[in-house]
């Protein structure tokens, strides 16, 4: 299984120099074309945006979004502090998605 953990796409992700529109889709064709089983994590949405590409390239089948919920601790205040809605994004089977959730609730 692989795991993958890029930067955030369409979000700030300066403390890895640079992650492109092009490096998503190039992540994504290697993923999808590819015969491994795999979970990759991204950001679903937050209260001011969703992430539009989880709509175009990940909603078919065999691929699964199985959303994550958590609390962003960074911001310049508390009240500049939201929660956020992750997206694990797996071609595993759906009886695997029990251990994915209780994987992430670990840290």
């Amino acid at each position: 299984v692989i795991y993958a953990d890029p930067p955030y796409w369409g979000r700030h992700a300066d403390y890895f120099n640079h992650w492109s529109e092009a490096d998503e889709q190039d992540l994504t064709c290697l993923l999808q074309k590819g015969d491994a089983k795999f979970i990759l994590s991204t950001w679903q949405e937050n209260r001011y945006r969703k992430n539009e590409w989880l709509s175009t390239q990940w909603q078919k089948e065999p691929y699964r979004i199985v959303p994550v919920t958590h609390y962003y601790h960074v911001g310049s205040s508390e009240s500049l502090r939201h929660e956020m809605i992750e997206a694990l994004i797996t071609n595993l089977p759906e009886t695997h998605q029990t251990l994915i959730l209780k994987s992430e609730q670990l840290g």
